[in-house]
């Protein structure tokens, strides 16, 4: 998307910790609904709050845990209830599937953060 390459940028450029570069540079902002495991969460959601609260954005995070059956309509209820304008999926495959499956369900853009050990090392967008 604008300013990137094939909608990735690059770890160096953004940091997972502050995803809010990444998402100013899709066209994106908040609300922002962040769905991640309980990993990613442990390391990055104090950073996330920070960011977000710099940039004047409302966010949640959302533990995705083992995404399960109705998750979807779970995160796609998550993001209606916060009005949310954009999905961010943190955590493993499964749960970046999910996150994509439910911002599909919502007609929300999806940014994906590469967080677990075997992940990418790019956002997409």
């Amino acid at each position: 998307m604008s300013g990137m390459s094939g909608g990735h940028a690059s770890t160096a450029e953004t940091g997972w910790g502050d995803p809010v570069p990444l998402l100013r540079a899709a066209g994106l902002a908040g609300p922002v609904l962040v769905v991640a495991d309980a990993a990613a969460i442990s390391r990055l959601a104090p950073a996330w709050a920070e960011a977000f609260a710099a940039a004047g954005w409302l966010h949640r995070v959302l533990d995705a845990g083992h995404p399960a059956a109705g998750a979807v309509a779970a995160i796609a209820a998550e993001a209606e209830s916060l009005r949310a304008a954009v999905l961010v999926a943190a955590g493993d495959a499964a749960v970046v599937a999910v996150v994509q499956q439910a911002a599909t369900a919502c007609r929300l853009p999806c940014v994906t953060l590469p967080c677990a050990v075997g992940h990418a090392e790019r956002a997409t967008l």
